[in-house]
């Protein structure tokens, strides 16, 4: 059975954003591509920035799901590199998953800091893996599992700093290293 307009139109802009980029995709490829009339487009979405919130917020339970799993997995900072780590490095390697990098970095680039409804979803979305990472840490620091007591925020900031630095190196270099020397990162920032 053929999916819906809106649903083949959101699926097709999710690979066409991350591919090709926001700015350089435009509705009648992703209309094109994924067989769908254009008033079909303006019903689903009023404008490509409408969709692209949308594509946010699929990419965002995209992401939180890979996370969660990750999370439910750790219940030790050894567990969590080891395993985050090696996420990662499969990550890249599946042509299937976001190997290019995180797909909210990639397309926050494309638009400029003063741009209101991407700019505020893009907000909502680190805030929301901040306070994931955040809780996982908190219960690390109860378990007395951490040699550092620290600002369980911040912590979760510098980890998804590494995290999206050694995506963005691995995008641009293809050198695999850069997520060899996220686990070393996550070590020194968590233990």
């Amino acid at each position: 059975m053929k999916s819906k307009p809106k649903n083949r139109i959101l699926e097709r802009a999710k690979v066409l954003f991350y591919e090709q980029g926001y700015s350089s995709t435009g509705i009648n490829q992703i209309l094109s591509d994924s067989n769908t009339a254009k008033a079909s487009f303006y019903v689903s979405y009023p404008s490509k920035e409408d969709l692209a919130k949308t594509v946010l917020r699929s990419y965002q339970a995209d992401i939180l799901k890979w996370m969660r799993k990750i999370y439910k997995e750790c219940d030790s900072p050894d567990k969590f590199i080891n395993i985050f780590s090696k996420a990662v490095k499969n990550q890249i390697k599946n042509k299937n998953s976001f190997h290019r990098g995180c797909p909210i970095a990639l397309i926050s680039t494309h638009f400029p800091m003063e741009s209101g409804i991407i700019r505020d979803e893009l907000e909502k979305n680190s805030i929301t893996w901040k306070k994931l990472i955040s809780k996982m840490i908190k219960q690390w620091d109860k378990k007395k599992l951490l040699l550092q007591k620290g600002n369980e925020e911040k912590t979760a900031m510098m980890i998804l700093n590494s995290y999206q630095g050694a995506l963005i190196m691995y995008n641009i270099t293809k050198d695999d290293s850069y997520i060899d020397i996220l686990k070393e990162q996550l070590k020194r920032i968590i233990i």
